[in-house]
């Protein structure tokens, strides 16, 4: 055996490997490395490009945080409505997908609770709020009005410091604050006599601690902050809107598809100010607070944006508003509010204050709702204060003076006609006329027609004619007979009035019915008229009982004293009839004035236009009102008839001039030339809407649709402008100076003047140069309800009533309360009236029928007078 082999053994350290193939290279140790290499850089890019995203994602400016709360629902009708609040949100709202819109945060607690959640915010944030309410002051701390606010209660509003506290306690670094507190507001009502809060806010923000917050306020000192109801915004809200979609980029030179703050702050100033001096002949220039040095970016535009969607004002008025102003007015037609003056107010300020709502954007399903409530409450009180006035139903005492029936002119005409036909037609055919005219009419109907003609000497000149009359009255006549009617039947039935003695009968006969006809109509009048002429109506009724007696003891002939008796009694009941009627008119007047002076205040408090004729007609008309006052509240002799004559005269003439600009006339010469008016016609329309004396049918809607019109068109000068991006100022300054010291003081000086007229002691120390708002709102809503309260008469309280808020509860209701007095002292006097007939008639030989009406009259009255 061979030592050596025959083939070469293997190396061990190789074994491993296949063997090459022949041809083959062997592969390196440097191959394996450079694919090492290549998947770690892969890897590496991979984690870089990651890294890049996240830090990219990481510096990428978010959408800020942007809150919106605005106060859009007063819970108190004495606040005024704050309009197109929440469209105002919703529009700026849109733009921010991180966005909260606190509707329903309205209430003072949740409110703070949704600022306070703002320290939650990190720091790297942006964060945006919108604040838009009414603001009021008091002294010198400036309160924002939540929903649930009392006006009374400061402790209920929210006071500004505590809002910039909150707003500093968050720890964004970027922070804007978007601030609407400045819409106009003075109402006397609510004791805000001058449009300054645009200067208390500033002040409160030029001493705020948090320098670094910048805030956007929507005008400057001296001004407000309008809205537009054509555009259903307000003018801030309305160019913040727009400037976020895009047009405030480039505003300060440079386009870069995105807005920042101090670029929508330019826009909006530029923008709002020019329209509010082209559409309200008013300045409003939104004011940027903040470091000098200190900007962000709020969001990137599109450099075409979608349009926006124009808003559509609501066309059609809305029935159920359109049906409680007609009750308003139905109202005041048949003198309703002369029993419930302070309802027929309250019912006014209702529906101003839905309207205004309405008008302002808020869900008409909602207001309808609350309206409807309120409008049944005001409702029951009317049907209170009635009842309480007529406690019982009239007794029924048929008589047509009484009852306020009028003949049918036509239907005179006709029967007379007929009457002097008799002589010619048959017995047959008087019937067939008769039976006609009973299915032509109504007994109810030919009652006064047959009266009237029976007042005709010429035709009752024959007593045929007589009968027929009488017969027409058949058989209602008979059922339940007027008292006209039974005298009538006295007249024919009488055994001397017989065709020879007729022809001479006649002439006093009729001279006696006009008496009896004088006398029914004087005792038609008021209660409250006729309280001071009892004594008079008795003696004038005495001359006509005397004459009577003599006229049916055949004393007729003109030379004896029966006709003279008659014609005396006849001109005495005339003469009271006037003096009453001056007293009855007199007093509509001042009842009147108990409602429309307390409602002008409202138009000549917020009118820009007032003249100087209606500021010394307002002056006037106090002053007649005491001088007619003076006449008609003392209760023991009548009033002079000359005298009430010419004080009614100049409070009527005062009171004409007041009206005129409401009338419609007025309202039509103003709305007639929409296409030549311009701003301060718009702002006179507004004024005249805000008052309710305005009727439905002939003035509001006219005034309405006219409003409408002015504005649609004043705005579209303005919209043209802003599509062709006019970057100019403002054209000029505006007129109209809301923050006017003369204003205040006007203001003032009307709620002055109506508490003093009211009788309130408290009011004669003022002066309005000096009085203060809340001084004036404690007047009126707590020391004028004190003193009504504590008032010892019925005409004490009809005064005070006069400058009563038109939402104050009232416990009583002298008015109706004080009619009730009058109408019961009636009811006995006329019970007393009625027995003297009662016992004439016994010893005259009345009828049966006759004497039975009087009695039958005397208990029923003495027993409703009870």
């Amino acid at each position: 055996m061979s030592d050596t082999p025959d083939s070469p053994a293997p190396s061990r350290g190789h074994a491993w490997r296949p063997p090459l193939q022949q041809g083959a290279t062997p592969r390196t140790r440097g191959g394996k490395r450079t694919r090492q290499i290549v998947a770690l850089a892969f890897l590496f890019l991979a984690l870089l490009g990651a890294l890049v995203a996240w830090l990219l994602w990481l510096l990428k400016p978010q959408s800020p945080y942007f809150l919106t709360i605005p106060m859009s629902e007063y819970r108190i009708r004495s606040f005024p409505v704050n309009p197109f609040a929440e469209q105002d949100s919703d529009a700026l709202a849109s733009h921010f997908p991180d966005a909260r819109k606190a509707y329903t945060s309205q209430e003072r607690d949740l409110f703070l609770r949704e600022l306070d959640a703002l320290a939650n915010r990190k720091s790297s944030e942006r964060v945006i709020v919108h604040l838009r309410a009414h603001c009021l002051y008091d002294g010198e701390t400036v309160y924002l009005i939540p929903g649930n606010a009392n006006p009374d209660d400061s402790a209920s509003w929210v006071p500004l410091k505590a809002i910039l506290t909150r707003l500093q306690a968050c720890p964004a670094r970027h922070r804007l604050l978007l601030l609407d507190l400045f819409g106009p507001i003075a109402d006397i009502r609510l004791g805000v006599i001058n449009e300054d809060v645009a200067n208390r806010v500033l002040e409160v923000l030029d001493k705020r601690e948090d320098k670094q917050l910048m805030i956007l306020c929507a005008c400057d000192r001296g001004q407000v902050s309008l809205v537009s109801e054509e555009l259903g915004r307000s003018i801030f809200a309305h160019y913040l809107d727009l400037g976020l979609r895009g047009a405030a980029d480039g505003e300060l030179g440079y386009r870069d598809e995105q807005v920042n703050v101090r670029e929508l702050a330019a826009y909006v100033t530029r923008c709002v100010n020019r329209w509010t001096v082209l559409n309200r002949e008013a300045n409003q220039s939104p004011v940027l607070l903040g470091p000098e040095n200190e900007d962000f970016t709020l969001l990137r535009v599109d450099r075409h944006p979608p349009e926006e969607e124009p808003y559509t004002a609501p066309a059609t008025y809305p029935d159920w508003l359109q049906k409680g102003w007609e009750q308003r007015d139905q109202w005041w037609a048949d003198q309703t509010f002369r029993l419930a003056p302070q309802e027929f107010r309250e019912l006014g300020a209702t529906l101003t204050g839905a309207e205004q709502r309405w008008r302002g954007g808020r869900q008409p399903d909602r207001i309808q709702l609350d309206f409807g409530d309120e409008f049944k409450r005001i409702q029951s009180r009317v049907a209170q204060a009635t009842s309480i006035a007529n406690p019982r139903d009239k007794p029924a005492v048929p008589s047509l003076a009484r009852k306020g029936s009028r003949a049918d002119p036509t239907l005179v005409k006709d029967l007379r006609r007929v009457l002097f036909s008799l002589d010619r037609l048959m017995p047959a055919d008087r019937d067939k006329l008769v039976a006609d005219w009973q299915a032509k009419a109504p007994y109810e109907k030919l009652a006064p027609v047959v009266w009237q003609l029976s007042l005709d000497e010429e035709a009752i000149a024959k007593r045929l004619r007589l009968e027929f009359l009488l017969r027409l009255l058949e058989p209602g006549a008979s059922t339940d007979p007027y008292l006209e009617t039974l005298l009538l039947r006295r007249l024919f039935t009488w055994d001397k009035a017989d065709e020879t003695n007729w022809p001479k009968i006649v002439p006093a006969a009729v001279l006696w019915l006009r008496a009896v006809q004088e006398g029914e109509e004087v005792l038609a009048n008021h209660p409250a008229a006729l309280r001071w002429y009892h004594g008079e109506i008795t003696q004038a009724n005495q001359l006509r009982r005397d004459a009577e007696k003599l006229l049916f003891e055949g004393f007729w002939s003109p030379e004896r004293e029966t006709m003279p008796l008659f014609k005396k009694a006849q001109e005495n009941f005339g003469k009271i009839q006037r003096q009453v009627k001056e007293v009855q008119e007199s007093q509509l007047i001042l009842d009147k004035a108990t409602v429309f002076l307390p409602e002008s205040v409202l138009y000549l408090g917020t009118t820009q236009t007032l003249s100087g004729s209606l500021d010394g007609a307002w002056s006037e008309a106090l002053r007649r009102v005491r001088l007619l006052r003076e006449l008609l509240d003392q209760s023991t002799m009548p009033p002079p008839e000359s005298e009430v004559l010419a004080r009614r005269k100049n409070l009527e003439n005062a009171l004409n001039t007041l009206h005129r600009p409401l009338e419609k006339a007025g309202v039509e010469r103003l709305v007639t030339a929409v296409d030549s008016e311009g701003p301060l016609d718009y702002l006179e329309m507004q004024a005249r809407l805000r008052t309710p004396l305005l009727a439905w049918g002939e003035r509001r809607r006219l005034l309405f649709d006219g409003t409408r019109k002015l504005g649609l068109r004043l705005n579209g000068v303005t919209q043209t402008l802003d599509d062709q991006s006019a970057r100019t100022g403002a054209p000029r300054s505006g007129q109209v100076r809301w923050n006017d010291e003369e204003w205040a003081r006007r203001r003032a000086r009307l709620l002055i003047d109506l508490l003093q007229l009211s009788g309130l002691k408290e009011a004669d120390a003022l002066s309005p140069i000096t009085v203060t708002g809340p001084q004036l709102r404690n007047l009126w809503v707590n020391q004028l309800p004190a003193a009504f309260k504590q008032a010892k008469t019925l005409v004490e309280q009809e005064h005070l009533l006069l400058g009563m808020h038109p939402f104050a509860e009232q416990s009583t209701q002298p008015f109706a309360l004080q009619q009730r007095e009058y109408l019961l002292a009636q009811w006995r006097w006329l019970g007393k009236l009625h027995e003297q007939e009662a016992d004439f008639y016994r010893k005259q030989g009345g009828s049966r029928e006759l004497i039975e009406f009087h009695d039958k009259a005397a208990r029923q009255y003495q027993t409703f007078g009870e």
